[in-house]
C-alpha cells in the first residue's frame, strides 16, 4: 500500500479510527461474482461485448439465462 493522504494521518494522530473510514459497500473486484459462467469456468461480467464461448452456445440454442450464475448477487 502507499502512503496515507495527509487529512487521514492527521485524523487518525487526533484519535479518529482507521475503521472510522472505510467504506462498508466497497468490494474489490476479486471478491465480485460474476452474473454469468459456463461449467468450463468462462466468466462474464454481463457489460461490454459477448465472449466467443457465450456467443457460440446461444447460437447453438442454449438461453441466456443458462448461464446465470445464482451465486450472484443480482440475479
Amino acid at each position: 500500500m502507499g502512503r496515507r493522504p495527509v487529512w487521514l494521518s492527521e485524523a487518525i494522530q487526533a484519535g479518529a479510527a482507521l475503521e472510522d473510514f472505510r467504506n462498508p459497500n466497497f468490494r474489490r473486484a476479486s471478491q465480485q461474482v460474476e452474473p454469468f459462467c459456463d461449467a468450463d469456468g468462462n466468466t462474464w461480467s454481463g457489460r461490454g461485448r459477448r465472449p466467443t464461448w457465450l456467443t457460440e452456445a446461444i447460437n447453438g440454442g442454449a438461453d441466456l439465462e443458462d448461464f446465470r450464475n445464482p451465486a450472484h448477487a443480482g440475479s
